[in-house]
């Protein structure tokens, strides 16, 4: 079971724990991408893409997210 799947089951997850570095790399993909939605005006169409991109699914046209958005995960 790798460090994803441990958090999704609920586990504690410590720093020294082995793959905590892809935890890291996870917040920090989620910090740019919340950023980027962040950074001034986007389009629906655009902000919905990004959203996609943070969740790692498909966002229905019919999702409206006004920023500012915050997240601590995708």
């Amino acid at each position: 079971m790798d460090i994803h799947d441990r958090m999704k089951a609920g586990e504690a997850i410590r720093m020294d724990d082995p793959g905590f570095d892809r935890v890291l790399e996870g917040y920090e993909r989620v910090m740019r991408i919340t950023v980027e939605i962040n950074d001034g005006y986007r389009e629906a169409s655009a902000v919905r893409r990004l959203l996609g991109e943070l969740t790692c699914s498909e966002i229905p046209d019919d999702v409206k997210v006004i920023p500012p958005f915050h997240s601590d995960w995708g």
